[in-house]
């Protein structure tokens, strides 16, 4: 069982379900805790890291043979000149990349997934849909460092009351209800709100105002037969998806079927995107300053993806994965007739163009992944690259953008005096190459120091690259995260 459902043999039935969820809830934890305990390398003493080349986000620029100085979880200072710190925790960084600790946007967490995300230099996380009791469960697993994953950004789910409700939140049967559910997430310190399909397209805009008098803000799936610049005008602060980019273009359809796929994988490179509708749309996201959190990945995989072949969007990792993962990888996710083999394959085209237009329109950007861990955002910030959006500017998605965006850049998103050490070390230089993302040397948050070939190897996975070398002048299993 993971999360959301479970499957039974024959011959049992729901009353076993607790039981089984009792065990395994306790046999992961205590997997996922001895993970920890072995692996989170903590530095009592400052770290310092030596000749390393920094890209700032905020500038644009690569610093080369920069010294990085942290205490207390902290940047302290950054330095040109080599910086003196008798008995620091010391890190020889030549010929590597430090690069502020990436976010995900967009996250339905399990307790596993902070490994797998740390790995790969993910530090902060947006948790975009779950119910309350398993958020708080992970968030305060992850507070208190019994098992590894950074700080956690949580928004509130909903849906209307329907046989199609998605019910990984609440669903309200009024807007009454739904307004008394706003109040709910907001005593409880969610940030947002994400809507759903089956959301009546009348109680948007009333509900938008609830939500922002309650000090949050309002994204999500656009409501069946409600189209996404109708959404925008009604008070969506964010969109989910790449594909209710297109929908807004196609008519009001029924975004709870199936049909949201399949019309964009049919129809979706028929959009002109040099039009002039096109752009008096994008304009006005971003004259409005509405975010998109297009997990282009998913929707790029679902519409490539064949039968008996392995996901393209994948293939580069597969060989790295258990084997039963990998079968995961293996197959088509849609029906796609043979006459409508090419259409797919040039609307897969048309995600990454529509990206480049957003890019060019100003429209405000987020990287989120929606798949598995780590590596699906990865692979979405190298289909930015690839559609043509500059290194940098990809980088800011997954980095200043979202701190920006959650209201947390004051202490996180760049590498500045001040801010958090949330920091992650590459062999090789983003900048020019988008794929050096994937070789992760060392991930660093705060005073506490991961190893992701130690990480990858101890879930199974062949790691993509070797860490770096250091030695702790002493060491203890917990230290205090920094805010």
């Amino acid at each position: 069982m993971r999360g959301w459902f479970a499957i039974l043999r024959k011959g049992w039935d729901k009353s076993h379900l607790e039981e089984l969820k009792t065990r395994q809830v306790a046999a992961a934890d205590q997997y996922l805790q001895g993970i920890a305990k072995k692996h989170t390398h903590t530095s009592i003493q400052p770290i310092l890291i030596s000749n390393v080349n920094l890209v700032d986000v905020e500038s644009g620029k690569l610093q080369r043979q920069q010294h990085v100085l942290i205490k207390d979880g902290k940047i302290a200072k950054i330095s040109k000149k080599p910086i003196k710190a008798n008995g620091a925790t010391t890190i020889d960084a030549r010929n590597h990349t430090l690069i502020p600790g990436l976010w995900d946007m967009h996250a339905h967490l399990s307790p596993t997934d902070g490994v797998l995300n740390m790995a790969a230099g993910i530090v902060n996380v947006r948790d975009i849909g779950n119910t309350h009791e398993s958020i708080m469960r992970i968030e305060g697993m992850f507070e208190s460092e019994q098992i590894i994953g950074g700080d956690l950004f949580r928004a509130g789910f909903m849906d209307r009351e329907s046989e199609n409700a998605m019910r990984m939140g609440k669903t309200a049967d009024s807007l009454e209800e739904a307004k008394d559910i706003v109040e709910w997430y907001a005593d409880r310190g969610y940030q947002q709100i994400k809507t759903y399909s089956s959301m009546e397209p009348e109680w948007i805009a009333p509900l938008a105002k609830h939500i922002h008098e309650n000090g949050m803000r309002l994204s999500g799936h656009i409501p069946a037969f409600m189209t996404a610049e109708e959404a925008v005008d009604a008070g969506f602060d964010e969109i989910q998806h790449i594909n209710m980019l297109f929908l807004n273009f196609m008519g009001k359809i029924d975004t709870r079927k199936r049909l949201r796929f399949t019309e964009i994988g049919e129809h979706a490179h028929e959009l002109d995107l040099d039009s002039k509708k096109v752009a008096a749309f994008l304009d006005k996201l971003a004259k409005k300053g509405t975010v998109v959190d297009a997990t282009t990945t998913v929707f790029s995989s679902m519409l490539l993806r064949q039968p008996g072949k392995v996901d393209p969007e994948f293939a580069d990792i597969t060989d790295h994965l258990p084997v039963n993962i990998q079968r995961a990888f293996i197959g088509a996710e849609l029906d796609v007739k043979p006459e409508h083999r090419d259409d797919y394959d040039l609307s897969a085209e048309a995600l990454l163009a529509m990206m480049l237009k957003l890019h060019e329109h100003k429209v405000t950007m987020v990287a989120g992944s929606d798949g598995i861990p780590g590596f699906t955002l990865l692979r979405e910030l190298e289909l930015y690259a690839k559609a043509g959006i500059p290194n940098i500017d990809v980088l800011r998605t997954a980095t200043l953008v979202p701190a920006q965006v959650m209201g947390a850049d004051e202490y996180t998103g760049s590498i500045a005096v001040g801010k958090n050490a949330d920091l992650v070390l590459l062999e090789g230089n983003p900048l020019e190459d988008i794929t050096a993302l994937r070789r992760t040397a060392l991930v660093l948050e705060g005073q506490n120091m991961y190893r992701p070939d130690e990480l990858y190897t101890a879930l199974g996975i062949k790691p993509f690259h070797p860490s770096v070398p250091f030695e702790l002048n002493n060491t203890t299993t917990v230290a205090a995260k920094s805010q």
